[in-house]
């Protein structure tokens, strides 16, 4: 409660005009049902949330990354197509017009923090009242990036922590990952304590793997002594031969491409032992510990198995339905807007070219939003992260 109340006199203290900005956010994402944004003929209203893909690139090679891991999608494709990204001026032109609607801004990679102006474009966002996140593996942040981020009006910090050091270090491939992880937890904790900032709020995420899933309450025990605010499991993302080739083949008869993300998603978890996973979760919870523990998918979605979510990849729990391209927005780093960030194959559009405003209720994303409303979610949809982080059912 605390916390909470730090947070909200950081606000009015500092900045006023971003309680509009949460108080909107949190009646779209928490109160409204996502269902009042579908309007006639698959079109929407502006979207609440935005993804900003700022680049592709990335400084690690974790083995589950769907990008540049083991079975990573980006090794295929060329060099110049992945670092073709937006320069900080186009960010900030698309910044400009969708700051009138104020929606939630996610920055993802490739890892973001390998930008340089990553703080000058979040600053840009903040200081048009707009909320900001940020998902980084941490391994680059500096004393003097720290500063910056907290500076710049961040309002959400992702740090990717895969286990304890030894377990993290098999996942995340890199020079010394776990002690650099630490290292920029720990200064991005006293940048905030230096600057008297009550944000960015600091979230450890685990994504879950056949490495790591025994590590759970010991990761736990690592993240206990970081002082961040929460602390969160992700189940893994993943898809079957047989769930990808239908996909593949329906995205294909629809769209008239193959999408390719997808490859990277396909991965064996039937080691996952999830009886052990669940008993893990159910200790971490009844635990008290100086963060605030999340699950994804979240714990109330109705119907949620640990068995069948790694046991029968096809099933489907909650809603059952997606909501993203009606709430969710995703911008590449090229300024193309897909919809949906696992499928970048089809292009609605690029702000370069066009306002989003243009493109979001344009046919493309109207024929998007059709096939997931008349045709049902693509088979390799059932294990989404976002798909579950949208979803409004209730246990």
């Amino acid at each position: 409660m605390q916390k909470e109340f730090e947070r909200l006199r950081h606000y009015l203290l500092r900045e006023p005009y971003k309680i509009g900005s949460l108080l909107k956010m949190a009646y779209t994402t928490k109160f409204s049902s996502a269902k009042g944004f579908r309007q006639e003929h698959f079109a929407s209203s502006l979207p609440p949330l935005m993804t900003i893909q700022i680049n592709n690139m990335c400084n690690l090679r974790c083995v589950q990354c769907w990008e540049w891991g083991d079975q990573g999608s980006y090794k295929e494709v060329e060099s110049k197509v992945l670092k073709d990204e937006m320069a900080t001026e186009q960010w900030e032109n698309l910044i400009e017009e969708i700051s009138g609607w104020k929606p939630y801004l996610y920055f993802f990679g490739g890892e973001p923090l390998l930008r340089k102006d990553i703080p000058r474009i979040i600053e840009f966002a903040s200081d048009r009242n707009l909320l900001t996140a940020l998902n980084s593996n941490t391994t680059l942040l500096t004393e003097e990036l720290a500063d910056s981020l907290v500076k710049s009006g961040l309002d959400y910090y992702i740090a990717s922590l895969d286990g304890p050091e030894r377990i993290n270090n098999q996942i995340r491939k890199g020079n010394d990952v776990y002690n650099r992880i630490i290292r920029g937890i720990n200064l991005l904790v006293s940048a905030k304590k230096k600057l008297k900032s009550a944000f960015p709020i600091i979230e450890v995420c685990t994504t879950v793997t056949i490495e790591n899933s025994d590590y759970i309450l010991e990761t736990a025990e690592v993240v206990d002594g970081l002082e961040v605010d929460y602390f969160k499991i992700q189940l893994g993302m993943f898809t079957t031969p047989e769930l990808l080739e239908r996909t593949k083949a329906r995205f294909a008869e629809t769209f008239g491409v193959t999408p390719k993300l997808w490859n990277g998603f396909l991965r064996d978890v039937s080691a996952i032992n999830s009886q052990s996973l669940a008993k893990q979760e159910k200790l971490v919870r009844e635990k008290a510990w100086t963060f605030k523990f999340k699950r994804y998918p979240k714990h109330e979605v109705t119907g949620f198995d640990y068995d069948l979510y790694f046991k029968s990849p096809e099933s489907v729990f909650g809603e059952k339905i997606c909501h993203v391209p009606w709430k969710r927005a995703v911008v590449m780093p090229n300024g193309d807007v897909v919809g949906c960030p696992w499928f970048p194959e089809a292009k609605m559009g690029n702000v370069r070219e066009q306002k989003f405003t243009e493109i979001w209720n344009d046919s493309g994303m109207r024929k998007f939003r059709k096939s997931l409303s008349e045709d049902g979610l693509f088979p390799s949809c059932s294990r989404c992260c976002d798909l579950y982080e949208l979803d409004e059912s209730k246990t």
